[in-house]
């Protein structure tokens, strides 16, 4: 029982700290136009290529969405080694649990390693700063970190930035895909929301 209402009061609490970079004012005010952004720019960009894979594609954009609302992570000003990792990851998530150098399993393991990797070093440089202008989720979580009767501790902060960004771009972008494709099989749907 006292596991039960310890792990609920632990829920609240980090529904509240999401709900305040997430919640309904900052969509309005700030995610909205971030995600018009980054699709115009999205779109634009995919007319250089003569073919793109979709769902990669638009996985690409909501990561970057993303990564940047959680972590001022900026793909753009960045080599793309955070995404290739995540990717990695993503690859062999379903892969047969064979831990073997070359296997989609190995590959996969390797990716969440080295995404954790990065998001180490970000939390430790952040610790060292004193002052930021803007504020995201490790700042959040560095902030809760400090509180006495907190049970978020480093290792809790860590994987909750891994979860995050990967249910915050996965979940979207493979429904955007099929929302895609729907529209794309379905042309007088396409024409009714075009009007």
């Amino acid at each position: 029982d006292c596991i039960i209402a310890t792990l609920g009061t632990f829920h609240k609490h980090l529904r509240t700290l999401v709900l305040r970079l997430f919640g309904p004012e900052n969509l309005r005010l700030v995610l909205l136009h971030e995600v018009q952004q980054t699709a115009q720019a999205s779109l634009l960009s995919w007319l250089d290529h003569p073919s793109i894979e979709v769902k990669e594609a638009i996985s690409s954009m909501i990561f970057s969405i993303t990564a940047r609302r959680l972590i001022s992570y900026d793909s753009s000003r960045s080599d793309g080694k955070l995404w290739k990792q995540f990717d990695a990851f993503l690859q062999g998530l379903l892969a047969f649990p064979l831990y073997v150098p070359g296997t989609a399993f190995y590959k996969c393991m390797q990716g969440r390693k080295n995404v954790m990797k990065i998001l180490q070093e970000m939390l430790n440089e952040r610790k060292k700063e004193t002052h930021r202008e803007s504020v995201d989720f490790i700042d959040l979580l560095i902030n809760d970190m400090k509180e006495k009767n907190t049970i978020m501790n480093e290792k809790i902060a860590l994987d909750l930035l891994f979860l995050l960004l990967f249910a915050g771009f996965e979940t979207t972008s493979s429904g955007i895909t099929a929302a895609l494709k729907f529209l794309a099989d379905d042309p007088k749907a396409l024409q009714e929301l075009i009007v």
